[in-house]
């Protein structure tokens, strides 16, 4: 170990220094965090339709919901696949994926997607106070959509470090 240290530029008995990885924040990234915010603002719209349309506004709003919630699993499945095909190089956790701490992401990369994420909370649960107890309360599984736009960037885009001969 001594000499795979030395190798590394390390003194005899220190640490190895790691390597500080930066999270990116650049245009390549921006697609998939437009797509986040635009449905989520096309969602609201529906939902206000919703509120003011009544039975044609809700079905449009069902709609919307319903196809929030089930692309947010199949991009929560696909990150969760390409993430588990990134863990071969990278050490890629399960809070790094969905969470992006400031180790992951940018701040630029954070602040939208957790705002979109914060988004579709909120107006989920305030369309579902609005009307209690009909079909709008399932506007609070929207949420689901911005989960999965946070795993997927972070699995493609997310500064993970490198794995070690220690952890593989």
């Amino acid at each position: 170990m001594t000499k795979l240290r030395q190798q590394l530029g390390a003194p005899g008995g220190a640490e190895t220094r790691v390597k500080v990885i930066r999270p990116p924040d650049n245009s390549d990234t921006d697609v998939l965090i437009a797509a986040d915010i635009t449905v989520t603002l096309l969602w609201i719209m529906s939902g206000a339709t919703a509120l003011a349309l009544g039975r044609i506004g809700r079905a449009v709003y069902v709609a919307a919901s319903g196809v929030m919630f089930f692309t947010g699993l199949a991009l929560m499945v696909a990150a969760i696949v390409v993430a588990a095909r990134r863990s071969r190089t990278d050490k890629v956790d399960v809070i790094g994926l969905f969470l992006l701490p400031a180790r992951v992401a940018g701040k630029k990369a954070q602040m939208l997607l957790w705002s979109s994420l914060f988004v579709q909370v909120v107006a989920g649960l305030g369309f579902a106070f609005a009307r209690p107890f009909t079909i709008l309360a399932i506007g609070t599984l929207t949420w689901v959509f911005g989960l999965g736009c946070n795993g997927m960037w972070s699995s493609r885009y997310g500064a993970f470090p490198p794995q070690t001969s220690e952890t593989k």
